[in-house]
């Protein structure tokens, strides 16, 4: 664009006010309480009388992202395996990248070796200790040998 001398320089200002500078994020809950009695029962409103917002904690790597990771690593070393069969090499010298572990935060019940969240392990350990009843193996989808309750007559 071409601007005369005055116009430049008043564009300048503007136009590194509106780029280059970054705005406040607008609390409109604080606007709307700040200077009445609401003000000191909102939570996390910077009004006067409220509390800041705490810190965040840092955020986990979305369980996606780690996923697609692992699936990329899976996709690259069987590119690497097939790209040595392809040249005819011994398989054992080919140098295969390792897959990362999974992160799993959940805790293993140390009675029935099933895993939980914190919270729901601090619930289920000390009933699980107490089981008298407990199958020798638990596993996912696994029968009880309990037929189905029948439905009666179709």
């Amino acid at each position: 664009r071409s601007f005369t001398k005055e116009a430049l320089a008043k564009h300048a200002k503007v136009c590194t006010k509106v780029f280059v500078q970054k705005r406040k994020p607008m609390d409109v809950q604080a606007q709307r309480v700040q200077g009445t009695d609401a003000a000191k029962y909102v939570k996390g409103s910077t009004a006067k009388g409220g509390k800041k917002p705490a810190a965040k904690a840092a955020p986990k790597k979305a369980k996606w992202k780690q996923e697609s990771a692992q699936l990329r690593q899976a996709m690259a070393s069987a590119r690497a395996v097939t790209a040595a069969q392809k040249a005819g090499k011994d398989l054992r010298t080919v140098d295969i990248p390792q897959l990362a572990e999974e992160d799993d935060d959940r805790v293993p019940c140390p009675h029935c070796g099933r895993k939980f969240s914190q919270q729901a392990a601090d619930r289920h350990i000390p009933q699980c200790q107490n089981i008298k009843a407990k199958p020798s193996v638990l596993k996912a989808g696994a029968k009880t040998g309990k037929a189905p309750a029948s439905r009666g007559k179709r």
